[in-house]
């Protein structure tokens, strides 16, 4: 019978729940970039597009994250 190896598992079955974190108005903060996929829209990063990608990347602003 195929096991799995225990050792090779063991980073998935001890990773913490995803869930527990919630990101305060998110869909509000990542608007500009939302907006460079829709149809139609001409891609242009801009000033806006650089600050989201910027807090997105940190992990947003640790005030905004609920545990």
């Amino acid at each position: 019978m195929v096991q799995p190896d225990t050792d090779k598992t063991k980073a998935i079955r001890e990773m913490p729940d995803p869930s527990n974190k919630f990101i305060l108005q998110l869909s509000d903060i990542i608007q500009p970039l939302r907006e460079l996929l829709k149809n139609g829209n001409e891609w242009i990063w801009g000033d806006k597009q650089k600050k989201n990608y910027g807090n997105n990347q940190a992990g947003t602003d640790a005030a905004a994250v609920q545990y």
